[in-house]
C-alpha cells in the first residue's frame, strides 16, 4: 500500500483498518524513527493521518515487518503467534470492535458566506473614531478597534460547527493544521537537498 493509498483512505473520514507485510525493517517503532528517507515518509504519512501502528514484536527474523494501523478502532489482545504454514512470517491475532459513535466536535467558526455585511458596515459607520481612540496609545486603540470589530461580527456574521460531519479529534484546529502544513514544507526540502541534519534544523524552527 502506498502513502497516496493512505491518505486516500484516511482522507474519506471513516475509522481505518490497515493491516499486512510492509516490509520496513528500518524502522523502529517504538522511537518512530524512520532510519532512511523512505521510512521516515512513512512514519509520518502514518503520524499526518493519526494513524497507530498496534504491533511491537518481531513477526520475521526479529524484525517488525507485518503491522496494523489504526486511527480509532480498538484493537484487543494482540499477540504474535507461530510462523503461517510454511511461511517465515509469524501469525498476527487480535480482535477489533466495529462500528462505534464518534462524538462530535462542537467548535463553531464564523459562517462568512451568510454575513450581513450592509447592516455591518452601517454600524461601523455610525462609530466616531476619533472618539473612541482618544487619550489611547497605539496598543490600545488595537485593542478597542478589535473589541469593536467582535462585536459587530457576533451581531452580524453567523457561525456554523467547524467539523460539518468530518471526524477528526477534538484538539484539532487551525495551529495543528499550520504545523502539518510547516512539517511538509520541510520534508520537501529534505528530500530536494537530501540532507537529514538540514532537516532536523528545519523541523526545530518550526
Amino acid at each position: 500500500m502506498t502513502i497516496e493509498e493512505i491518505n486516500t483512505v484516511c482522507n474519506a473520514g471513516h475509522p481505518v483498518l490497515i493491516m499486512g507485510d510492509f516490509n520496513l525493517a528500518e524502522v523502529d517503532w517504538s522511537t518512530l524513527d524512520g532510519g532512511n528517507l523512505a521510512g521516515s515518509l512513512f512514519v509520518n504519512c502514518m503520524l499526518d493521518n493519526f494513524l497507530v501502528q498496534c504491533v511491537n514484536g518481531p513477526t520475521r527474523s526479529g524484525n517488525i515487518l507485518d503491522l496494523v494501523f489504526t486511527n480509532s478502532q480498538e484493537i484487543e489482545g494482540l499477540n504474535i503467534g507461530e510462523n503461517l504454514g510454511n511461511s517465515d512470517h509469524q501469525v498476527i491475532r487480535f480482535s477489533t470492535v466495529g462500528k462505534r459513535d464518534i462524538e462530535g466536535n462542537a467548535t463553531m467558526v464564523p459562517d462568512w458566506g451568510r454575513g450581513n455585511y450592509v447592516y455591518f458596515r452601517e454600524l461601523l459607520g455610525k462609530i466616531d473614531w476619533n472618539r473612541e481612540f482618544l487619550g489611547l496609545d497605539t496598543h490600545q486603540m488595537w485593542d478597542h478597534f478589535k473589541n469593536i470589530l467582535s462585536s459587530f461580527q457576533n451581531l452580524c456574521i453567523p457561525t456554523r460547527n467547524i467539523r460539518n460531519g468530518v471526524h477528526k479529534p477534538r484538539w484539532w484546529n487551525d495551529d495543528v493544521r499550520k504545523l502539518i502544513c510547516a512539517k511538509h514544507t520541510a520534508f520537501a526540502r529534505l528530500k530536494e537537498k537530501g540532507g537529514r541534519a538540514e532537516f532536523t534544523g528545519e523541523l526545530g524552527m518550526i
